[in-house]
């Protein structure tokens, strides 16, 4: 392959791979939209709830340990979903599509070059 193909598909791998991140992380949140929301309901409804009964929180570390807490659990729940979904050939095809850009990119200059120098 020629530099400048290279130096596309080095550009389109970075590209690809933000895009990638987006698709996974929106995957992710359709998967776990439900857990996500049921948690903050129960999280809220505590809250407001030990502020009626004992006039708040016993300490201010524990509503957020429990919040860090589910932060971590959903951190590696999400880098394990995002290690299944890497693994799955699905995700390679927005990278090929952009290679084959990359392709026929290179292919039209090289075609327009070729034309400018015959002229």
């Amino acid at each position: 392959m020629s530099k400048e193909l290279i130096k596309m598909k080095d550009r389109f791998d970075k590209i690809v791979h933000l895009q990638e991140s987006g698709v996974i992380m929106s995957e992710y949140l359709k998967k776990e939209k439900w857990g996500i929301t049921f948690f903050f309901i129960v999280y809220i409804a505590l809250f407001i709830s030990s502020y009626l009964l004992i006039g708040g929180p016993a300490t201010v570390e524990g509503p957020i340990c429990v919040f860090l807490g589910f932060c971590f659990v959903q951190f590696h729940k999400y880098r394990s979903f995002k290690n299944d979904a890497g693994n799955k050939k699905g995700i390679g095809i927005l990278r090929e599509r952009h290679v084959e850009k990359a392709i026929q990119v290179e292919y039209l200059t090289k075609k327009e070059r070729k034309t400018h120098e015959q002229t």
